[in-house]
């Protein structure tokens, strides 16, 4: 378990789409302010990181719904960058 850093809108997208709870099994300390990660020189990690993350240890069995979902919520997701992450978790385009 990690101790990471995550801005609010990784906090409201994740709850929009109902996982939130993944930073909890995830990640043993969720800090919110990129300052405490500079200080304490902890990793940053937004959404799709932690999504991603999620997918590679089997805590989500499919990513592209949930990215889907996250555009539906008003999420900006470049076509690029969301081939990029569907590939990098091994998923069709």
């Amino acid at each position: 378990m990690y101790v990471i850093v995550s801005d609010t809108s990784a906090l409201i997208f994740l709850t929009k789409i109902g996982k939130l709870s993944l930073l909890q099994e995830m990640y043993k300390q969720v800090f919110i302010t990129e300052i405490v990660a500079s200080e304490k020189n902890l990793p940053c990690i937004g959404v799709l990181g932690v999504l991603l993350q999620a997918k590679r240890e089997g805590r989500i069995l499919e990513l592209k719904s949930l990215l889907l979902k996250l555009k539906e919520s008003g999420m900006w997701i470049t076509e690029k960058l969301f081939k990029q992450i569907l590939y990098e978790a091994s998923e069709d385009i």
